[in-house]
């Protein structure tokens, strides 16, 4: 792990077949307090014009048991006195958020938990969505300090993984940009960025000895700029000796390359070539055994090779490992593409991707609709980049 630098392609894709990862967000930024429900904020049109998120640190520590969680926001009132209820999503669970505590202008303020209707769920069931709710006041012209602490309940999985983070949308409710935002995570308990698995928004981030920052400057967040931390209760170089004393089947070198990702990249590489050379080339088409296993291969891999393949094209302009690699990657998903990956006796085919929920899971059928067709129409337009880096990389030479 290089000290003070940010990784090419560190991003958070959620692998299909990643088992067992509990996920808990230490919420989010506060915001003018919504009059519907739903994800969209329908905030207090004065607040909108008037009060401005003009900076905010996000002080996160993570430890076995919690994610703790402090935030300074400095905000700034262009208009004259505002009275208005703010709000912090506490999201599906109530009892999630411990020890919560609001500061604004170092005055402490009473808060009150309300639940709204965020939606149905597959089941036609209510889903419950809890805000923390406060009164604030803000002066005439003014600059006002609001302080939040509260940690998050991280239950204990086991030998599993698992996923929390900060949501930084929320802050778009405000009037203008967010001038600057920092994260900073640190880690007790005897965790440190070893025990990372993934992280989102890599671009922004400075992964270092122990803590990882991540830096904002005019930030107008999304949710692709949440912060998403997945991590294990094994550290990474537990991970290599384990995989360097013992097996090296497909799933052994699929786990070791997920956990090399962030940390080792020459290793991630070298384990992908293993991953996708696999099978026997034969009459232009890639035969797979599959056996009792068939149906676990098809999914696995069709999942690992479209996301190699993005992350060596994504990486392939600053990484000679990725460079070298994005033949392979690009061929076997060609070959996906085309039909021609055979498991045992039956085609499989790359249909898309279907999303269940939050999460985008690549589905395998013979025939996509309109989402699947233009999914396929991207891929297409990024095999042909591939290809066409590929070929300038052959003339340099």
């Amino acid at each position: 792990m290089e000290k003070g630098r940010t990784r090419c392609g560190i991003y958070a894709i959620v692998s299909i077949i990643m088992l067992m990862m509990a996920f808990s967000y230490s919420r989010a930024d506060i915001a003018p307090m919504r009059e519907t429900s739903g994800k969209t904020l329908t905030s207090s049109d004065k607040a909108m014009e008037q009060i401005e998120m003009s900076a905010e640190e996000v002080s996160l520590v993570l430890t076995k048991a919690a994610l703790k969680v402090k935030v300074v926001f400095h905000m700034k009132n262009a208009g004259p006195e505002l009275k208005i209820e703010e709000g912090f999503p506490m999201g599906y669970y109530s009892d999630i958020m411990k020890d919560f505590e609001i500061k604004s202008g170092g005055k402490k303020l009473n808060t009150e938990v309300v639940t709204l209707t965020a939606g149905q769920s597959a089941h036609n069931k209510p889903i419950n969505d809890y805000w923390v709710t406060w009164k604030n006041t803000y002066p005439a012209n003014s600059s006002v300090q609001v302080e939040v602490a509260y940690q998050i309940s991280l239950e204990d999985y086991g030998p599993n993984e698992q996923s929390t983070g900060y949501i930084l949308h929320t802050g778009a409710a405000w009037k203008g940009v967010i001038g600057k935002a920092v994260v900073t995570l640190t880690f007790g308990d005897g965790f440190s960025p070893y025990n990372l698995v993934e992280i989102s928004r890599p671009d922004a981030a400075a992964i270092q000895k122990d803590k990882v920052v991540w830096v904002f400057k005019d930030l107008e967040p999304t949710e692709a700029d949440d912060i998403v931390i997945t991590f294990h209760p094994q550290d990474y170089s537990a991970v290599l000796k384990e995989y360097a004393n013992g097996s090296k089947g497909w799933r052994d070198t699929q786990n070791f390359a997920r956990r090399a990702k962030m940390h080792d990249r020459k290793a991630y590489w070298e384990a992908n070539k293993k991953l996708l050379n696999v099978g026997e080339r034969k009459d232009e088409k890639l035969i797979l055994q599959g056996g009792d296993k068939k149906d676990e291969i098809e999914w696995a891999i069709v999942g690992e090779a479209v996301g190699i393949f993005h992350e060596a094209l994504r990486c392939a302009q600053n990484e000679p490992e990725a460079k070298a690699f994005l033949p392979v990657a690009t061929d076997l998903v060609e070959l996906l593409l085309d039909g021609k990956v055979w498991v045992d006796n039956t085609k499989v085919w790359y249909a898309g991707i279907r999303k269940y929920g939050e999460m985008r899971v690549l589905k395998v059928a013979p025939n996509g609709g309109e989402y699947a067709k233009k999914t396929e129409a991207g891929l297409r337009q990024e095999i042909k980049q591939a290809r066409e880096l590929v070929d300038k990389n052959k003339e340099k030479k």
